[in-house]
Order: C-alpha cells, then sequence, then structure tokens
C-alpha cells in the first residue's frame, strides 16, 4: 500500500450529495416543466370556465406535492437500505479505506422525517418556479395546446392569434 493512514471521506461524500442533490433538483424541475406543457389544453379548458390563475397553480402544486411525499418516503427508505450498505461494506470489504476503525450505521427517526420532509418541500419549490413562469400564454392559445417558453420566442413572449393561425 502507498500508505498506511485512513482516507478521510467526508469531503468526497459532502461533494458527491452535493451534486446529486442539484441533478436531482434540475430533473425535478425539467420533468414537471414537460408535464406542465403536455397538459396546457387542460389547463387552458380550466381558464376558459372561469377558474383563476392562482387556482390552477395550487392544483397543480398539490398534485406535486403528493408526488414529492410519495418519493421522498420511497427515497428514504431507498437512502436507508443503501447507507447501511455501504457501512457495511466499509466494515468488511474495504475494511483498509477505514484504517481498521469499525463503522456502525444509526439513523434517527427525526432526520428520517425532517430530511424527507425538507426534500419534499425544496421539490415543490422547484415545482413552484416552473409553475412561476408557466401559461403566460392567452387562453385561445392555451386551448390549442400551443406553450412555448418565453425564452423560444422572438418577441419576448407576446404572440398572437389570428384566424386559427398563431402569428
Amino acid at each position: 500500500a502507498a500508505t498506511d493512514a485512513p482516507v478521510d471521506f467526508a469531503g468526497l461524500f459532502v461533494g458527491f450529495s452535493t451534486f446529486l442533490i442539484a441533478a436531482a433538483l434540475v430533473l425535478v424541475g425539467l420533468l414537471f416543466a414537460l408535464m406542465v406543457e403536455q397538459r396546457s389544453r387542460e389547463v387552458g379548458t380550466l381558464l376558459a370556465v372561469g377558474w383563476l390563475h392562482r387556482d390552477v397553480r395550487l392544483l397543480f402544486l398539490s398534485e406535486g406535492l403528493l408526488v414529492a411525499l410519495l418519493g421522498a418516503l420511497i427515497g428514504a427508505a431507498a437512502g436507508l437500505f443503501f447507507t447501511a450498505s455501504v457501512l457495511d461494506a466499509l466494515s468488511s470489504v474495504w475494511k483498509g479505506a477505514t484504517g481498521g476503525i469499525e463503522v456502525t450505521f444509526f439513523a434517527a427517526p427525526s432526520s428520517i422525517f425532517f430530511g424527507s420532509l425538507s426534500g419534499a418541500f425544496v421539490a415543490v419549490c422547484a415545482m413552484a418556479l416552473v409553475l412561476r413562469r408557466a401559461w403566460r400564454s392567452p387562453v385561445r392559445e392555451l386551448l390549442l395546446g400551443c406553450i412555448a417558453s418565453l425564452d423560444e420566442r422572438a418577441d419576448g413572449g407576446r404572440r398572437r392569434v389570428e384566424d386559427g393561425r398563431l402569428s
């Protein structure tokens, strides 16, 4: 071996965890944006029958909250299994990496609860950011199923429907 000193994995785990959390938030935002875009006709219909933009956003956020809570529950269970597996491997197969120090697994129920809850909260915040920019198109355009991001529009987000065609 090149060295007999134990290797500190703390920086590595923090770096990878930060990257995974950031990537997961971007993925949540992109998937939610795709869902919002695919349901533009539904949004147009709700707005056309008198729903307020706020109510439609609340409907979509409540759906997103349910999915986020379910994901947090599944993620907490998978995270516990993964952590226990890695720590078991560090205590047996990779014992040389820890310098012979025995590593044991302990998970406080409160940390699991608050971690899951904060994960769901951050996911809902990412969804709220997506919804903040969504549905700025006129109702007629939404009913046609046409929703374009503001970045795609050359005229700064202003489009008109004339004679059934977008201009």
